[in-house]
């Protein structure tokens, strides 16, 4: 016997089973062919209340050469509650808008509750949408924070400002211990 290599019995003897058992299942689900079973799906309740209305706000920044009835009307806001709010005395405050300002609407699921135009941080002017349109004019008061340094920041300050304090503290702190060292 000179060439032959010897047969690796056990592989031949493991791929001819493997191949037995697998036709055998095979066999089974042709013979079987039965579809699935199905789920069946009860419904017990009805949901009858809706959803409450969501209290939702769209915030827009005026830039150059926009007009508040543009914005109105890009916001959907109906002509009736637009005539309405021209209509009043002082609707001078609420149509002197500039670039920068923030107009900020007010929505209760799809009604329009109010409307708030930021004019800078501390003013703002704001036009309540009920069964009468009113407008008011908003003065925001400055906080004061108290530090730990006992000083008096008014609240206007950035964060970077105070971050820098609070720096300069620690430095100051780490420095007097250093040298008590």
């Amino acid at each position: 016997m000179i060439g032959f290599k010897k047969v690796p019995t056990k592989l031949v003897l493991f791929v001819f089973i493997s191949t037995v058992v697998l036709i055998l299942l095979l066999y089974l689900d042709l013979s079987t062919d039965q579809p699935p079973p199905e789920e069946e799906v009860l419904f017990t309740e009805e949901v009858k209340t809706s959803p409450e209305d969501v209290q939702t706000q769209k915030t827009h920044t005026v830039k150059d050469g926009e007009i508040l009835s543009i914005i109105l009307e890009d916001f959907d806001i109906s002509l009736n509650t637009q005539y309405k709010i021209y209509s009043l005395k002082n609707s001078s405050l609420v149509t002197d808008i500039r670039p920068g300002n923030k107009i900020i609407f007010s929505y209760l699921g799809s009604k329009l509750e109010s409307i708030e135009i930021e004019k800078d941080k501390l003013n703002s002017v704001f036009v309540s949408i009920e069964d009468s349109v009113t407008i008011k004019k908003l003065r925001k008061e400055a906080e004061l924070i108290q530090s730990m340094l006992e000083a008096q920041y008014p609240s206007l300050f950035t964060r970077m400002q105070l971050q820098q304090e609070c720096l300069i503290a620690l430095l100051w702190i780490s420095l007097i211990f250093l040298a008590g060292i």
